[in-house]
């Protein structure tokens, strides 16, 4: 099963091979990559797996292996010129979207500032109105004798100190809308930390149990509530 052929295409010496017209090679117009596929195609059919044959087998399986790499790296040259070409094409876009982003981010932020002040200014004057409005509630219940209307001006106030003040600023003109959004975000500084004293905020981590599985092999089966723990045999050619 040992192909000479095989191996002058991998050193460069294409031979010719006759077979049908294969929809896979359409496209391609090298001739040492295409009499090396055809060659390949023909013996991989053919060809029986047994004691007799399982050496050069997997000679074989190792020579695909090369030729597949080869493959790869002729693709990438065959794009390698039409690469820098659209990267040339593209760069003068780039360079004229990044400064626009510039341009961007500085009316941006100017506008940030602006509705921040507004905002600002709209809280100050939505907490002064809620003050006054628990003062004219407490003189009210330190004002009344009636018991009864004590406890619920007294509730009153409680409910109104309660409230949340929230302001909103926003501008709409005819294209566009504009508005100050407060976005919560977090960034975990101690992870066991948090798994420790909030398990429902632990997500399974792949890695680790990836570890423990390499780990432990067979003895991971039915070791973890939760986790599936299979094997799956593959070829491994080197």
């Amino acid at each position: 099963m040992e192909s000479d052929f095989f191996d002058s295409i991998l050193n460069g010496e294409p031979d010719v091979i006759e077979i049908e017209t294969l929809p896979e090679l359409a496209e391609i117009n090298d001739a040492m990559i295409i009499s090396t596929y055809k060659d390949i195609r023909l013996t991989v059919v053919d060809i029986t797996v047994d004691d007799a044959t399982i050496f050069e087998v997997t000679d074989y399986t190792g020579k695909i292996s090369k030729f597949i790499k080869y493959l790869e790296n002729a693709k990438k040259e065959s794009v390698k010129e039409l690469k820098e070409q659209i990267k040339t094409k593209e760069q003068p876009f780039k360079n004229l979207i990044s400064e626009v982003d510039k341009l961007n981010g500085m009316l941006r932020s100017k506008l940030l500032e602006y509705q921040k002040e507004k905002k600002r200014k709209e809280e100050e004057r939505l907490k002064a109105e809620k003050d006054q409005q628990i003062k004219e509630l407490e003189q009210a219940r330190e004002a009344t004798g009636d018991e009864e209307t004590k406890q619920a001006l007294d509730k009153a106030v409680k409910h109104v100190a309660s409230q949340e003040i929230v302001a909103k600023s926003s501008v709409q003109s005819i294209q566009a809308t504009s508005s100050v959004v407060t976005y919560w975000k977090y960034d975990i500084t101690d992870p066991d930390l948090v798994c420790r004293h909030h398990p429902e905020l632990c997500e399974p981590s792949r890695s680790k149990i990836n570890a423990q599985v390499q780990k432990l092999k067979k003895d991971a089966v039915d070791k973890f509530q939760g986790i599936r723990v299979y094997s799956k045999d593959d070829i491994r050619v080197r």
